[in-house]
């Protein structure tokens, strides 16, 4: 695969990674056909996600007597590492819940059950027919028993508008897809703008309509969806917001990697604001980009871990002093 094409790749899954992290209820349903009730759904936060942060779009989801752990690939189109990754993100977790497991009984505690983790691959672009419903990577010998791993395939470009919005009932998140739907017009992007602007806040509602701009960057004639949706957001949204602004200086791929990296501090002020339960301040954020450009997102993700909200919050304020090794709370 040619460089650009991987960039472009990587950084649309990091993108999207990013969107849908506020919508976690957006998944189950849709991708994993999970009808009953759904009483919890968190993203998944272990020993190795500090390590490893490419397992962090892995979602728990608890419903009923169950709890799954449901990973999601985002890719611009199937090719041959398809099988690999998703292998791969299959063990990292299973590694993740090993550790978290064993770290339970050391603590004399009774472990929480084994994981099972189910995939879906959402293909943003490919051919019009012949997306199969499902793949795997097997890494048994052929005659043997199957052994490895199996997922589903949700070729969403294949879609119509009418099937996306359904998919929208229960979160706009989906809404971000119609520029790929096989029958999007101009009506439907209004529509979809429209309904995102009234469901989100603010902040959400630019994330989610750049989303929306770079996605029809991926269409053959998304030049004019592309301009439906500069021409309805306004311009404090489309020219300030990080992806898009990024995008349209320097290209796709450089935009993404500087949005991204803007994306990460959000994503990081999000993850400091649950621990502490409230707003961080306008200091205590110029504190934490200060922290993650000179410390970097380990040492960021440790201290979220392991230091109580009070902790956390005056080891946020000492940036200026010299660093100091974080200790896990009692």
């Amino acid at each position: 695969m040619p460089r650009h094409e991987r960039d472009t790749r990587d950084g649309i899954d990091r993108m999207l990674r990013h969107a849908s992290r506020p919508h976690p209820r957006a998944l189950p349903k849709p991708l994993f056909g999970i009808d009953e009730p759904i009483e919890e759904t968190s993203w998944v936060e272990t020993q190795v996600t500090g390590r490893q942060r490419r397992v962090d779009r892995a979602l728990c989801v608890k419903s009923g007597k169950k709890r799954r752990w449901l990973h999601v690939e985002w890719t611009v189109r199937l090719d041959e590492l398809i099988d690999i990754r998703v292998y791969e993100y299959n063990h990292l977790l299973n590694m993740a819940a090993h550790a978290d497991a064993k770290a339970v009984r050391k603590e004399g505690k009774r472990p929480p059950k084994p994981i099972r983790v189910n995939s879906v691959v959402v293909v943003l672009t490919g051919p019009k027919s012949g997306v199969p419903k499902r793949g795997s990577y097997r890494t048994s010998s052929k005659g043997e028993p199957f052994s490895g791993v199996r997922y589903r395939i949700e070729a969403i470009y294949q879609r119509a508008v009418a099937e996306i919005e359904a998919m929208a009932a229960d979160s706009v998140f989906w809404l971000v897809f119609v520029p790929l739907a096989v029958d999007v017009d101009e009506r439907a992007i209004v529509r979809a703008l429209e309904s995102l602007q009234t469901s989100t806040n603010q902040r959400d509602f630019e994330d989610l309509a750049a989303t929306m701009f770079v996605l029809a960057t991926l269409k053959e004639d998304g030049q004019r969806m592309m301009d439906v949706i500069s021409s309805r957001v306004s311009r404090s949204v489309m020219l300030d917001n990080w992806l898009y602004k990024e995008g349209r200086k320097e290209g796709l791929e450089k935009g993404l990697e500087k949005g991204l990296e803007k994306g990460r501090e959000e994503l990081l002020v999000l993850q400091f604001e649950q621990r502490l339960s409230r707003a961080l301040t306008t200091e205590e954020q110029k504190c934490l980009v200060a922290r993650l450009h000179k410390e970097g997102p380990q040492e960021l993700a440790k201290a979220v871990l392991n230091l109580s909200g009070a902790k956390l919050a005056a080891w946020l304020l000492a940036h200026d002093q010299p660093r100091r090794r974080v200790r896990r709370a009692a």
